[in-house]
């Protein structure tokens, strides 16, 4: 039995609570993922996240999506942001994901909204002044949403300003796997 209604979310939505796992800081540690976030950062000196893993089977039974009450404001797992997105300058974030395995379209995963990234300021300017800061509100004919295909290993970073969220999982028997993680620059004024 699920202890509450977060559990049950977590559930559904494939989030793992899995932090320690050798395979986890095998990956955190890999001078490959190290230097990509170097070359974002365009910094040596970096923290890491201890971010959880995902694994998204079939949504139906109890991880059935509609089991969780619909909301019309705050997160949204299908379509969302990493950053409150009405303040004035947002902060600088990125995020990233490391495949565990092969993700087809029909095992859900991983989708974004690249041209609101790239006309954010323009469609803000035509938005209502309350609107959600977390969850867009997009016609996906005019601004589509794609799923890239990643194969086990592939590393995908991605700007906190990019909407982006986990596709369902429609497949028969598949399971999307992938392991968040991401680095920032480790500033002064953090404690070491």
């Amino acid at each position: 039995p699920l202890r509450s209604e977060l559990d049950q979310q977590l559930l559904i939505y494939g989030f793992v609570e899995a932090y320690h796992h050798q395979l986890l800081w095998d990956n955190r540690q890999s001078q490959r993922v190290y230097d990509a976030f170097v070359d974002v950062w365009d910094c040596e000196e970096l923290w890491v996240t201890l971010d959880r893993l995902n694994l998204n089977p079939p949504n139906r039974g109890i991880r059935d999506r509609a089991l969780i009450d619909p909301t019309d404001r705050g997160f949204d797992i299908e379509l969302h942001w990493d950053i409150d997105t009405t303040i004035g300058v947002p902060p600088q974030r990125v995020q990233g994901i490391i495949a565990l395995n092969d993700t087809r379209p029909e095992t859900g995963g991983f989708q974004c909204c690249p041209e609101l990234f790239r006309q954010f300021e323009t469609w803000k300017v035509g938005q209502p002044e309350d609107r959600d800061p977390l969850r867009p509100a997009v016609d996906r004919d005019e601004l589509p949403v794609v799923r890239p295909d990643l194969r086990p290993g592939d590393l995908l970073i991605w700007n906190g300003l990019l909407a982006h969220g986990v596709a369902r999982n429609l497949s028969e028997s598949g399971v999307r796997a992938v392991q968040y993680l991401s680095m920032m620059p480790a500033l002064e004024e953090h404690e070491r």
